[in-house]
């Protein structure tokens, strides 16, 4: 007997078969799930174990119509499932809406409209799936989803079920699989009736074997509806008869929406191909009613909360686990942009050695920068995690800005946990590497308790293999004039450390008048890892102490730092003394004043890097100001 659960009612069962706590919620309180666990658990003991051995696979009417179910029903039998039970189905309309009840809040009027003609087309064929697992093994619900591939064609790869089938739509994608163990009971009390749903329970429990007949169901239906090869340009052509003058085909694809019960089995199969190819598919905004986890939560083996987990520093090029500020990360999801979005949480520390010595305005509230830093590594370690970028590439951010909504808040007595949402703004690819992403342009979105938002940032960076990386550094250090491997240069003497508010001397990283930025390889923090350059958080520190200087010493201690806006040039070299240029500057929006600090290197231009700075108890007075 399983050692998994041996719960018996439907709200314990929950805890086995779900990662969303949301979702938990939820299914308590619904009936069809209900339904299904309750018959499930009556039938044995090992409910627990039997629903995360179980899965469905809807094949939906448009790959009836496509002719695809013969080679789902194969792939599925190559890839190891147990086919235990098949059912040709016709599903209404209301069991569509309830299948999808909680992410269709987001489809819009001609997704649903669409959806009302693929069921009308044909039979859709169930087909309940069992795999045999061992104790750590996710559900094989949730990995049959991640083998299933995603809804969007540009990204399925070969080996995943909708690869292996003829489509290259986003709608007409063939094939449905519901997510967890707890999506999978929902959706059997959906598709069956009880004395139906009876069956195929003891159909699940008794190992049945039902390949035989699900061939025939599937060779059967596409033999009575198999329809033309899903092509948009023959479908918009063949509307063209059905058109009213002066419309388009999206025009005409509308109108008939507006009467699917009137449209003929081949004219209902063109609107559905030319109306998938054109007509949208979400509302503009907002988000599902109910995300699913991914087989990432699955595989952590707990439901654990987004705070109490600490993500391998490797994932974030740190050496130190104290300045590994990420603790972890959630599966991404699209947001209402189609932008992929990935959130990760940390803890920012009040005692932090650098981010938290300050005097003045700033003492007592987060750090910019600090957030600036766990932006960093959030992104870097979602580009290995979501974008396959191979650990030991190098990484190089190009341009990088923040700023806070209005003052930096104010440190709690408990250690602040935030969540970053990074949403993916622009993949890009080098040139020749066949598309495979090398670089992202991504936004990040801060939030505080209660997804209150702190703070946004933005940030463009690549990535590169070490063989790339050092041909890079070569040829960039003998353009700037330096020979060899890099050698550090001795660090110029700092400013005192109360000048540019701070009390470590360690912490003051520019010389008195801040003319150059102080250089020390062995300041833990900033050179946490050996590196061959100038590191970029160095150069925003230094000007934000630079940046201090343009306010007279007797006001200074009454400014912080808001907002910073950084566009890297090039690397700084370790064997060459960096000099800080700093003006006074129009003041960006949300700050007070504004210095532009440019940072060179034997007349080189590094980087240029525009800082914001508010008086608390002035507050914003507008763009430009001063």
């Amino acid at each position: 007997m399983s050692t998994e659960n041996t719960a018996r009612t439907p709200a314990s069962l929950l805890g086995s078969w779900t990662r969303s706590p949301d979702k938990a919620e939820i299914f308590a309180r619904d009936t069809w799930y209900l339904e299904a666990s309750e018959q499930l658990a009556e039938r044995t003991e090992d409910a627990a174990a039997e629903g995360a051995r179980t899965a469905v696979l809807l094949i939906k009417p448009d790959g009836v119509c496509a002719g695809a179910a013969p080679a789902a029903v194969d792939w599925l039998l190559e890839a190891g499932y147990t086919i235990h039970d098949a059912a040709a189905l016709e599903l209404g309309r209301n069991d569509i809406r309830a299948l999808w009840l909680h992410q269709w809040n987001i489809a819009s009027a001609e997704r649903r409209g669409l959806a009302d003609v693929i069921r009308s087309l044909s039979p859709s064929l169930v087909l309940v799936l069992g795999r045999d697992r061992t104790d750590g093994d996710i559900p094989t619900s949730v990995e049959l989803t991640s083998a299933k591939g995603p809804t969007d064609p540009t990204k399925r790869v070969p080996g995943e079920l909708r690869h292996a089938l003829p489509t290259d739509s986003y709608l007409l994608n063939f094939v449905h699989t519901p997510d967890e163990p707890a999506d999978v009971l929902r959706e059997l009390g959906i598709y069956f009736d009880t004395a139906r749903r009876a069956q195929a329970f003891e159909r699940i429990l008794s190992r049945h074997d039902s390949a035989a007949t699900a061939r025939t169901l599937a060779a059967e239906l596409t033999n009575k509806h198999r329809k033309p090869t899903i092509n948009v340009e023959n479908s918009r052509i063949a509307l063209i008869a059905r058109s009213h003058r002066g419309e388009t085909t999206e025009d005409t694809a509308r109108r008939l929406l507006a009467s699917p019960a009137e449209l003929d089995p081949l004219t209902a199969w063109h609107v559905l191909v030319a109306g998938a190819g054109s007509l949208p598919m979400r509302t503009p905004h907002g988000d599902v009613t109910l995300a699913n986890p991914g087989a990432a939560a699955w595989r952590t083996g707990t439901a654990e909360p987004l705070h109490t987990r600490t993500l391998d520093r490797r994932l974030v090029h740190r050496r130190s686990r104290a300045e590994t500020f990420v603790s972890t990360m959630a599966e991404p999801r699209r947001d209402d942009q189609g932008r992929l979005v990935v959130p990760v949480g940390a803890q920012v520390s009040r005692a932090h050695p650098v981010h938290g010595d300050h005097l003045g305005a700033q003492s007592g509230r987060v750090d910019l920068l600090q957030l600036m830093e766990t932006c960093r590594q959030g992104a870097i370690a979602s580009a290995h995690v979501n974008y396959g970028a191979p650990l030991g590439h190098a990484f190089i951010v190009r341009r990088f800005s923040g700023t806070f909504d209005g003052d930096a808040p104010r440190h709690s007595g408990r250690p602040l946990e935030i969540t970053i949402d990074i949403a993916s703004e622009r993949e890009r690819a080098a040139p020749g590497r066949d598309g495979t992403v090398t670089g992202l342009d991504v936004d990040f979105t801060v939030f505080g308790p209660e997804r209150a938002r702190l703070a946004t940032f933005s940030g463009s960076y690549t990535w590169l293999s070490q063989a790339d990386y050092q041909a890079l550094r070569s040829a960039a250090r003998e353009f700037s004039g330096f020979a060899g491997d890099p050698v550090a240069l001795a660090p110029c003497t700092p400013i005192t450390a109360k000048e540019i508010l701070r009390e470590v001397a360690a912490n003051a990283v520019i010389s008195p008048g801040g003319l150059q930025l102080v250089v020390d390889p062995s300041h833990p923090v900033h050179f946490d890892h050996s590196l061959d350059h100038v590191p970029g958080m160095l150069q925003l520190e230094g000007a934000r102490q630079s940046a201090l200087l343009t306010v007279p010493a007797g006001e200074r201690d009454h400014w912080h730092m808001t907002s910073i806006d950084a566009d890297f040039r090039g690397f700084g070299e370790l064997e060459s003394e960096v000099e800080l240029d700093t003006s006074s500057q129009d003041a960006p929006t949300g700050a007070t004043l504004g210095a532009r600090v440019l940072l060179r290197q034997r007349g080189r231009m590094i980087s240029d890097v525009l800082v914001g700075l508010r008086r608390p108890d002035i507050g914003e007075t507008g763009p430009g100001s001063r």
